[in-house]
């Protein structure tokens, strides 16, 4: 079993085309995929924590709040009406009140803006950036809100999607200490215990059109 793991990673791996995902960073979401047992979401291919199906807490969605940076790099550039056509399909999907920030920040080939707390729909976000704009790559990271003294956790999305809609998509959850870490038992709690803050450290692959009715 670990030698199919392994095999796919290499074959995931070898999806990547653009660069934007570099070797470092899958290696690291890769570990954290086998050293995960718990169980696999259908939707995403994403195993979820078994420490975050069976505790409080940071487990909880509404629970953990996030202060979110997008960039999105499209492969042309946006048309006159681009604006009008995301702020559309976001109205539709009903996305406009995590993502309007958006809608002011398209230029050129890049989109970026900040967010709060849209890692509950980011997914659902992605699939109407591509059924707007077509083939994508972008980086998502969503830094705690209000974290314990002394540390926090940081997740980072990166994910490339093609003209199809086929998606590769890497995960990686960094626990960052400080000098006051000392001062905070939640901070030794998460040092012993980690656990990702709402998804596990995954790769996985699929088409992103199966996220427009999450």
């Amino acid at each position: 079993m670990r030698g199919a793991e392994n095999g796919l990673a290499s074959s995931q791996r070898s999806q990547c085309k653009a660069g934007y995902i570099d070797e470092w960073f899958l290696e690291r979401a890769e570990e954290g995929t086998k050293r995960v047992s718990g169980s696999m979401n259908p939707w995403t291919g994403i195993v979820t924590s078994p420490a975050r199906a069976g505790t409080k807490g940071l487990t909880r969605l509404g629970a953990y709040h996030t202060r979110d940076s997008y960039i999105i790099r499209l492969p042309q550039p946006l048309l006159n009406n681009s604006t009008q056509r995301l702020s559309i399909a976001l109205e539709e999907c009903d996305l406009i009140a995590d993502y309007y920030h958006c809608l002011n920040a398209m230029q050129d080939q890049d989109i970026l803006f900040t967010a709060r707390s849209t890692y509950r729909v980011y997914r659902r976000f992605l699939a109407v950036i591509y059924q707007v704009f077509g083939p994508f790559s972008a980086s998502i990271s969503f830094d705690e809100d209000y974290p314990p003294v002394g540390c926090a956790y940081n997740t980072t999305v990166n994910i490339e999607v093609d003209a199809t809609g086929a998606y590769f998509l890497a995960l990686l959850n960094v626990l960052s200490l400080t000098t006051e870490s000392e001062r905070s038992e939640e901070c030794q709690r998460r040092r012993v215990q980690a656990a990702a803050p709402f998804e596990a450290n995954a790769i996985a692959t699929g088409n992103v059109t199966e996220w427009l009715g999450r």
